[in-house]
């Protein structure tokens, strides 16, 4: 090929070759789990999964606790539910579903954007949510960080 005859054709290969490394590729930035600043006690990874289930309603402390969901479409919150949680869209529908039936929970309240989670538990102390580590403001506290590389494996999955 006439390309790789010439010192500039193996130059423009490399290059290219170069820029098709996954290194390269775009880092998805930092999805954290955010309440507002007040809020004490130890709040783990378990915690949040049973909020985000509907098993528990309140904080460690007695407060009630709402979670906040980002709407269907949007792609953080297919990462969050298949990095973090760990369960698929369709468990997650079916098991509020159920607890809506039975009157035993309400689904988390659907935002549509990152910065508007981060508002609402800014400025609520009765909210807890996911959002994205660049929306985080003085009078939030991060509880959680989902892994750089389960948010790599998760954008190539989708």
């Amino acid at each position: 090929m006439w390309y790789f005859k010439s010192a500039l054709g193996w130059v423009l290969f490399s290059f290219l070759l170069t820029l098709s490394r996954p290194g390269f590729a775009e880092q998805p930035e930092a999805l954290v789990i955010v309440v507002n600043a007040s809020i004490g006690g130890d709040l783990s990874e378990e915690f949040v999964k049973h909020l985000y289930l509907g098993t528990v309603k309140a904080f460690p402390k007695g407060e009630v606790a709402i979670p906040l969901n980002l709407g269907p479409k949007h792609p953080l919150r297919g990462r969050f539910e298949k990095t973090y949680l760990k369960r698929s869209r369709a468990f997650l529908k079916a098991n509020w579903s159920r607890l809506l039936f039975t009157g035993k929970g309400t689904p988390p309240l659907e935002l549509d954007s990152a910065k508007e989670v981060a508002a609402k538990v800014l400025n609520d102390k009765r909210y807890l949510g996911y959002t994205l580590a660049s929306e985080v403001a003085p009078g939030l506290r991060i509880i959680a960080k989902l892994p750089e590389q389960a948010a790599q494996d998760a954008n190539t999955d989708e």
